[in-house]
Formats: structure tokens, C-alpha cells, sequence
């Protein structure tokens, strides 16, 4: 595919899931800077907004740091043929928020994105509430000032709470102090080689002992960083397994293009995902 630069320009087309309001939101808007943004309710739809070319790029988690990997983008990754031209860390921020005046001993049920609840379960078992699932933390905001009742309140950023102009009855209900999640950009092209790149790379080996020692020695041998390895179970080949890893480097630089060819030759199923410039961490 050719590679291209990404342009931060206006015309540009930036998919998301949620509304606004929504973290995902608030990481297109932080990548993007001046864009024109578009909403969509399930991870899926956003690649197939890319697959059909109804936008330029998409941003979507795919990892937190109290609760690991987003599974269900992990999977469409493979699904779907995109590459992943960028990353952004955004710092998450959750709060309690509900109707002007509604107090936290009145609150009965909370509502949020799973991720959400998730990230604030021990909050919420303290608080012995029960839970409504919504699409997006921003849409849970939307939901509660809709709906009316003083008893429901949202997990969602203080953004979403100006934005529905809803209060923050309780700040920071995350379980961990530093809670941030990455996400992915993702596109139709490929980014240029960068001095600061990662890369991005999916395999399967054979279901045979030391298959993947063998498959991950490459990397070692050629004195090449591994930063993070994620499984995720094969569509109908029980307990086998794809690999996604992340490595320091571009896939075009000599010795990281000589290790993936070794690895290849080991792989069952072999794909580079993207080699795009590694944003800093926002704790």
C-alpha cells in the first residue's frame, strides 16, 4: 500500500464509538486537533465505515491499564485488513455523576460503558448499586439527564458532565489511582517510517511444543525489543491461539525486516499491523 504521511487537517473524517462526551471522543479530538468526527455505536462499525471508505481514520481503545485488552478490537483487527497508522494514551478520569442535587445515598443504579464498570467495580460494590450497561460513557450521561430520575447516576469524564449539564456527586470512583487506556488509529494507508516507531504484528504457530519460543527467539536473537505480547483464542480451532505483539522499531528497518522473515517462515499466519510513531504515555 502506498504510505503517506497523516495530515491533522479539517476535512479530515475521524471515526469513533460514543458520542460526545465519550472517551474515545476526547482521543480523536486529542490526535486529531481539528477534524470532523463521527459516531458509531459498536467498535465494528467504525471498520466498516473504513472498509467502505465513509471515513479517513478510525480511533479505537484497544488496551487499559487496570483492565487489560479490549478483546473484541484485538479480534476485528484480524477480521478486518486495516493498518494501524498511530497511537494515543488518554488519562481516564471517571466520576459519578447525576441530576443537580442528587446525593450519593440516593443513587440505586449506576450506568456506564462495561469499560466504565469495570474500572469502578469496587466503587460500585461498596456502594452496593446495581448497573445499567450502556453503549458509551458519554450516552450513559445523555441517558441519566433523559431519564430524570435522581436514583440513576453515570460513570463518565467531567466533560460529559458539563456537556448534559449534570453534576459530579463523587470524583476519581476508579480503582486504580492511574487509569489511562491506548488506542488505536487506524487507516486504509500506512504511515511513513519514523526515528521513534513501534510495530504492530499478529502471528499463529503451529500447535506443536515450542512453537512460539522458537516463532518469538527472532526477536531476541536480532536484540530487538518486545514490549507486549496478547493472545486471543482462534474462530474454530479450539486452544489455538493468535499473537499479537508489539516491537521497538519499523518493520522496514534492516535487522527488524530480517527478524519478521524468520518469524514468518515459523508462522502459520503472519500479518505486520502497522509500524506507526509511539506517543508518550498520559498517566
Amino acid at each position: 500500500m502506498k504510505e503517506k504521511n497523516i495530515p491533522i487537517v479539517k476535512h479530515n473524517s475521524i471515526g469513533h464509538i460514543g458520542g460526545k462526551g465519550s472517551y474515545s471522543h476526547e482521543a480523536a479530538k486529542k490526535y486529531f486537533k481539528e477534524a470532523s468526527y463521527k459516531s458509531f455505536p459498536h467498535f465494528e462499525n467504525v471498520f466498516r465505515a473504513l472498509d467502505k471508505g465513509i471515513i479517513d481514520y478510525g480511533v479505537l481503545p484497544i488496551e487499559n491499564s487496570s483492565t487489560g485488552g479490549i478483546r473484541d478490537v484485538y479480534d476485528l483487527l484480524i477480521r478486518y485488513n486495516q493498518n494501524i497508522v498511530g497511537e494515543i494514551y488518554l488519562s481516564i478520569k471517571h466520576h459519578l455523576i447525576g441530576l443537580p442535587g442528587a446525593s450519593i445515598d440516593n443513587i440505586k443504579t449506576v450506568c456506564s460503558h462495561p469499560q466504565g464498570i469495570m474500572q469502578s467495580s469496587d466503587f460500585i460494590r461498596f456502594n452496593n448499586y446495581d448497573t445499567k450497561i450502556c453503549s458509551d460513557t458519554g450516552s450513559a450521561a445523555a441517558f441519566v439527564k433523559e431519564y430524570g430520575d435522581p436514583t440513576y447516576a453515570a460513570i463518565a469524564s467531567a466533560s460529559a458532565s458539563q456537556l448534559y449539564n449534570l453534576e459530579i456527586i463523587k470524583k476519581n470512583t476508579s480503582d486504580k489511582s492511574h487509569n489511562s487506556t491506548r488506542f488505536f488509529v487506524l487507516s486504509n494507508t500506512c504511515a511513513s517510517p519514523s526515528n521513534d516507531s513501534l510495530t504492530s504484528l499478529v502471528f499463529t504457530t503451529k500447535h506443536e511444543p515450542g512453537c512460539l519460543y522458537n516463532a518469538l527467539k527472532y526477536l531476541a536473537d536480532y536484540g530487538i525489543n518486545m514490549l507486549r505480547i496478547e493472545s486471543r483464542p482462534m474462530d474454530n480451532h479450539p486452544w489455538e491461539y493468535y499473537f499479537f505483539v508489539d516491537i521497538e522499531g519499523s518493520h522496514e528497518d534492516i535487522l527488524i525486516k530480517s527478524a519478521l522473515e524468520y518469524l514468518k517462515k515459523q508462522s502459520n499466519f503472519f500479518r505486520i499491523l502497522g509500524s506507526y510513531k509511539r506517543s508518550q504515555k498520559d498517566i
